[in-house]
């Protein structure tokens, strides 16, 4: 062989060598890395238990515990700590920190108690009938009554339509719904309990942080943690496939019956029971709950019943709703795109507007979806959400904007991030404390668009929306001509404008701040449908003149209804919105082993 040949095979040896030894390099980085991040979600779990420890301690105190329930607990291979545990009056600050093979984890939470949700019986409605045997026990200090759905009337027939002068005309107001019920405790001989009213002004000072549950806030809260936690309610249609008993040990917090539930066998549980329709206990039957039975009718339903008629013991909060007015019209969805961010061209034209729908409500619902990880695709065609964010890279950065928020038609914005957990919240109070920005409730924290599980908007209350029908429409010049079926566009058509007269608007922006894409939520009725709406008032006002209107509740003698704020604030007490717990925000922090900073170094080998 000759010395050039054996100059080249030596080469090609140290070659392989040098290929392999990289090789066994790049496989050992990958096992490394891929322990490192076996070893962070280790961590992670642990410091999440001990959380949860944490607060289930300062709930069994009922927000009065000024002791940490431990130190530090050695687990499985790793530990955990609490550095930090304070209360200030009502609001518990407390970090723990978790450790596994180096890699730490650290949590910070602050919590408010709070015990409005607690009050034994609330009641929303237009009109009461009410019936209290003498011989109920209602060991409760006062009644909630809430007088949202008189209002909503009022704000219908008075001041926007002008059906009639007054709510007096038809034999409605406030001081009635003091008097019926207040005559139906004086008559059963329950003068100890006293009514807590709630007016529209306490509700215009609503602030969801605060806390103050009234029974729309209770039925909004239970929505929430539900969205939140899916896993965690159970939905049915026939009591007896639940058998005769229903509990937290059976790893559910909450059971919704969809329609009228009427129990003729005994029934017991403990969580919240949400009843879709009437609820009715036979004589003779036996029902005990611990927790919330919420019964929330369809807004269709203007007479709800409730009737206690059997052996009842219910130990935390009744809470009936009624709606003075149901869903009338429709709602429209429009979507604008400017993928530049420039907004450049007339707006209404092809090049910014994207899609609209008509009546979306009464295609897709009102469940308005955005990016979603397994329901029909089909409404996903009306936002053209997931179309619209294919044209970036998945590492592009976004973040959302809730616009118009005041119109927030009493929906919930439910979201997922990659990594994270599934958050339900009032689009009235923003976005969810863990996925909202540092500065601002209404903008969410940035994140790559591939990172974005799922979105949607679920609206339950058409008059809580912008309103904007045709036949009041400001921009004549949009109409539309049913002969030629055509619209005259322009920079102010109503269903094409930026900005959107105010709606409810869902928005995304780039990292830039350069805003991309809005989709606009509305309370619609066309010009050609007048009169179909003023045939639904006049059947409206003579359900309300007849003896079919406002809530019905019995209350039998061998009832008992407890306050329980320990029970309730038990509910969802882990994470999510909770009923007795008020969040306050969540903050965390991760280091891999041997990061700079990481607050374990040298406490593991």
């Amino acid at each position: 062989m000759g010395k050039g040949a054996i100059i080249a095979a030596l080469a090609l040896t140290v070659l392989i060598v040098t290929l392999q030894n990289s090789s066994r390099l790049t496989n050992l980085e990958a096992e490394a890395q891929t322990s490192s991040h076996q070893n962070s979600l280790v961590a992670r779990e642990l410091a999440l238990e001990a959380r949860k420890i944490v607060l289930s301690h300062w709930v069994s105190t009922r927000g009065a515990g000024t002791l940490a329930p431990f130190d530090s607990v050695s687990r499985d291979g790793g530990s955990y700590r609490i550095l930090n545990y304070t209360r200030s009056g009502n609001v518990l600050d407390y970090t723990v920190l978790a450790e596994y093979q180096g890699a730490a984890h650290e949590i910070r939470s602050r919590y408010e108690w709070n015990n409005y949700a607690a009050r034994g019986i609330q009641l929303k409605a237009a009109n009461l009938n009410v019936e209290i045997a003498p011989l109920a026990e209602l060991n409760v200090d006062q009644i909630v009554l809430d007088d949202q759905s008189l209002h909503d009337l009022d704000t219908m027939l008075v001041a926007e339509l002008g059906t009639i002068d007054s709510l007096g005309q038809i034999g409605l107001g406030w001081a009635d719904l003091q008097y019926d019920l207040s005559s139906a405790l004086s008559n059963s001989g329950h003068l100890d309990v006293g009514i807590l009213p709630v007016t529209q002004a306490e509700r215009d000072a609503y602030d969801h942080a605060s806390g103050v549950y009234f029974p729309d806030q209770v039925s909004q809260a239970v929505a929430s943690y539900v969205g939140s936690y899916p896993e965690k309610n159970r939905t049915v249609t026939d009591i007896a496939s639940v058998g005769d008993a229903f509990g937290i040990a059976d790893g559910y917090e909450v059971l919704t019956f969809k329609g009228d539930l009427t129990l003729a066998n005994n029934f017991s549980g403990e969580g919240v029971l949400v009843i879709e329709g009437n609820f009715r206990v036979l004589p003779e039957v036996t029902f005990d709950w611990t927790g919330i039975v919420l019964v929330k009718p369809a807004p269709t339903n203007l007479n709800p019943q409730v009737d206690l008629g059997g052996d009842v013991t219910i130990s935390g909060s009744l809470v009936a709703l009624q709606e003075g007015v149901p869903n009338f019209g429709h709602m429209d969805v429009s979507v604008l795109r400017d993928y530049s961010g420039a907004w450049s061209q007339a707006s209404g034209q092809d090049a910014l507007y994207y899609s609209h729908v008509h009546d979306y409500s009464g295609i897709h619902g009102w469940q308005v979806l955005f990016r979603t990880d397994g329901v029909p695709a089909v409404p996903l065609s009306a936002t053209k959400f997931n179309s619209f964010l294919a044209a970036y890279d998945g590492a592009e950065e976004i973040y959302l904007e809730l616009f118009n928020a005041n119109f927030h038609g009493r929906a919930l914005l439910t979201m997922e991030l990659a990594g994270g957990d599934r958050y339900a919240y009032p689009v009235a109070a923003g976005f969810d404390p863990n996925l909202r920005s540092a500065g601002n409730a209404f903008v969410s924290q940035p994140f790559n668009v591939e990172d974005l599980v799922y979105l949607d908007i679920v609206v339950t209350r058409l008059s809580a929306l912008n309103r904007l029908w045709d036949s009041e429409d400001p921009y004549p010049q949009c109409a539309y001509n049913s002969i030629t079926k055509t619209r005259t566009w322009a920079t102010n058509c109503t269903w094409g404008t930026p900005n959107r007269m105010g709606d409810l608007t869902l928005r995304i922006r780039l990292a830039s701040g350069a805003l991309v894409y809005e989709a606009p939520l509305y309370w619609h009725r066309r010009r050609d449908e007048v009169e179909d709406f003023e045939n639904e008032m006049a059947d409206l006002l003579e359900n309300i003149t007849s003896d079919e209107y406002g809530l019905d509740l019995t209350i039998g003698p061998d009832v008992t209804i407890s306050t329980n704020a320990g029970a309730i604030a038990m509910i969802g007490a882990f994470g999510g919105n909770t009923l007795g717990l008020i969040h306050l925000g969540t903050w965390q922090r991760a280091w891999v082993a041997g990061e700079v900073g990481n607050p374990v170094v040298g406490l593991h080998d």
